[in-house]
Order: structure tokens, then C-alpha cells, then sequence
């Protein structure tokens, strides 16, 4: 069972610490403590925890895991505005003495709105098409693709909700989406039209075991995959600062725009990644210097980088949590046309929590390959 809480904490802090999700919606993106730029004495400290973090206690029957995000992210391009926004919440409760799903109580609620003005893909492909006029190379239009061959699909203004939920070994999930234009639905033509309808519908299924265990690869859960993966995500957060000594690593943080912060109290150790004033000088002047001459992105320039990452340990040096918040604005040229990047999120990850929140019934949810089930 321990490699089954090492999958489900591989993947939410995995997606939260990569993926840069997102912003408000209830997520804080913090861990609040009394920080302080990392010196000598605090640095050794939380290297001794760092370097052998734990998670689940022995003999522990229940481990909770909740992850909560939202991020929204524009492109502006050539006056043509195209954003999606996503909010996510994910709760698991895991009995440790039980073996694969059968020990696993899990709700994920999820929401995707995408949005984009009606003529954006025309402007970037004329932007393309354009841009390789230049340069004496041959064009979409040269190949037989002619510019009226390029769907017509408008103003898009969709939202989508989905949920998933996982109880006594079973697995359901259900979802919506509203605002699919005529134009999109035309596109589809008649085989389309039914899986249109089933999305704006609204749909229930639950899903049997056999299908979700193979879609994961083995009956063991992720067998390859052992507790301890989740130090070594927790580990990647200092890669490679435990092997110095402390003034080295802010020097080298300092290069590219980052201080490294510890709280170090008697509740257990936090650390905190962040950017400082001249990171958006830095690395802009680093990404402009590694642009390719032959990648159709030059000039870039970052008004605004926040960056800030945290991990948390309680007294007992057992890892309690993680939290992420970012805030980027940048401008480029893009295929000779001004760009502008817009990109906010927060996400948080708790250790020890799980509040699942479960439907009161599944009745209605079936099988999708076999009629409906029951419970």
C-alpha cells in the first residue's frame, strides 16, 4: 500500500510543482511563516531534515493527501486574445492496510474554460505564412493548403466540469460541458453531433476495475514505484544544495534572481524558494541569449516574475505539505508580430487531510461498455 501513496503523492506534486498551476479560487499558494534569508546555522539545520525526509508514519492505518489548484493564462497575439482558466481540487484518503484500489477513497472536481476571439487562428497562420514569405521559404498555401481550408470555428467561449471519485474499489466519473458554438458543431458533422450531445448532456460512468488497472499498467499500482519516490520530489526542491555550503548556494541562486528562506521554529522546518526584484533582468537576458537564430521568438522581454516555492516538515521532521504561486507577464516577437504571456496560479498540497467529499448515491452512473451497474 505504501507504493500505491507514493503514486498518488508522485502525481499531485507533480502537477503542482510543474505544471505552475494557478490563481485565487480559495488557493493560497503559501506556507505562512517567520522566514529568514538562509545563513550558516539554519542552512545546516535543514539540510539534516531535507536529506532524509519522511512521510508516512509506521503503522499508520489512514493517509490523507489533498492538493488544491487554480491557474488562468492569456496569449495575446497580434491584437487576438485566446485564455484558458483551470480549477482543481483533489482529496485522497488511503487505508494503508488495505491492497489497491480497495483502500483508496479519492474525489477530484475539476474546471476548464478556454476562450478566444473569433479570427485568432486566421491571424496566427497569417502571421506564419507571412513570416516564411520572408524568408524566401515555401508556405502552407505553397503546399496546397489554402487559407480558406482553415476552419471557421468563431468566438469560443466553452466551460467544462468533470468529476472523479473512487470508493470500495469502483470508480466513477462524470462531467458537462456548455457553450460549444454552431460553427463547432457543424465542423463535427454527424459523427460528432452524438458525442456533442452526450458532453452537453452531461454524462455518468463507472468504470470497472480491469479497465482503470490496465490504463495504470499492473494490478500493483505503479509496483515499480516505492514510498520513498515522494523524498526524492521533496529532495529535487534543494537538488544539489546539501552538497555545499550555504553562502555557495546563495550565490548561485543569487545569479538567477532567487533567495533561499528558512523558518526553522518549533513546529517544524519551512523552506521558501523565491524570486527577488532583478530575477525578471536575469533570466530575460538569459532566454534571449539561448533563442536560436532560426526560432520564430526574439525580444523578449519579462515586466513581471514571482516566483515562490515552499515545503514544510513538522517537528518530528515528517513532510506536511508544499505550496506554489507564480505570477509571470512577458512580451516577445513571435513570427514578427508582439505577443504578450500572461500566467497566474497558486497551488497547495497537504499532508495528513482527508476530507472526501462523495456523492450520497451513484445510482445512474454505467457502465459505458456494458449498460448501467449497480452499486
Amino acid at each position: 500500500m505504501k507504493k500505491l501513496i507514493a503514486v498518488f503523492c508522485s502525481l499531485c506534486l507533480a502537477v503542482m510543482l510543474f505544471a505552475l498551476s494557478a490563481c485565487g479560487g480559495g488557493v493560497d499558494g503559501t506556507i505562512k511563516g517567520n522566514y529568514k534569508e538562509a545563513d550558516a546555522e539554519s542552512y545546516a539545520a535543514a539540510m539534516q531534515v531535507v536529506s532524509e525526509p519522511k512521510v508516512v508514519k509506521e503503522g499508520e492505518k489512514t493517509f490523507g493527501l489533498s492538493v488544491k489548484s487554480d491557474f488562468e493564462a492569456s496569449v495575446k497575439f497580434d491584437g487576438k486574445s485566446v485564455s484558458v482558466s483551470e480549477n482543481e481540487t483533489a482529496d485522497f484518503a488511503i487505508d494503508t492496510e488495505k491492497e489497491g484500489l480497495a483502500g483508496v477513497t479519492a474525489a477530484v472536481n475539476a474546471e476548464l474554460k478556454l476562450k478566444m476571439d473569433d479570427k485568432f487562428i486566421d491571424t496566427v497562420y497569417n502571421a506564419v505564412v507571412a513570416a516564411q514569405a520572408a524568408q524566401g521559404a515555401d508556405t502552407f498555401a505553397a503546399d496546397g493548403e489554402e487559407k480558406s481550408e482553415i476552419p471557421d470555428i468563431g468566438k469560443v467561449d466553452v466551460t467544462a466540469k468533470a468529476n472523479a471519485y473512487v470508493t470500495a474499489g469502483n470508480f466513477y466519473v462524470d462531467g458537462k460541458i456548455k457553450g460549444i458554438s454552431d460553427k463547432i458543431k457543424a465542423l463535427a458533422g454527424e459523427e460528432g453531433a452524438d458525442v456533442i450531445k452526450t458532453l452537453e448532456d452531461g454524462f455518468k460512468y463507472a468504470l470497472p476495475q480491469e479497465m482503470i488497472l490496465s490504463i495504470i499498467g499492473s494490478s500493483e499500482y505503479g509496483a515499480a514505484i516505492d514510498v520513498n519516490s515522494i523524498s526524492s520530489i521533496v529532495n529535487g526542491l534543494v537538488s544539489g544544495l546539501s552538497v555545499t555550503d550555504v553562502n555557495t548556494v546563495n550565490a548561485l541562486l543569487a545569479q538567477y534572481g532567487f533567495k533561499l528562506y528558512i523558518d526553522n521554529g518549533s513546529d517544524g522546518l519551512k523552506i521558501k524558494l523565491a524570486t527577488t526584484a532583478e530575477a525578471k533582468t536575469t533570466i530575460t537576458t538569459l532566454v534571449n541569449a539561448l533563442l536560436a537564430k532560426d526560432v520564430p521568438v526574439s525580444e523578449l522581454a519579462i515586466s513581471k516574475l514571482d516566483l515562490e516555492i515552499y515545503v514544510a516538515f513538522n517537528a518530528d521532521g515528517y513532510f506536511t505539505g508544499a505550496a506554489l504561486n507564480v505570477n509571470v507577464n512577458a512580451t516577445a516577437k513571435v513570427f514578427g508580430k508582439t505577443a504578450e504571456l500572461n500566467v497566474k496560479g497558486a497551488a497547495d498540497v497537504v499532508i495528513g487531510v482527508a476530507d472526501v467529499k462523495l456523492p450520497s448515491s451513484f445510482d445512474g452512473y454505467v457502465n459505458p461498455m456494458a449498460g448501467e451497474i449497480e452499486e
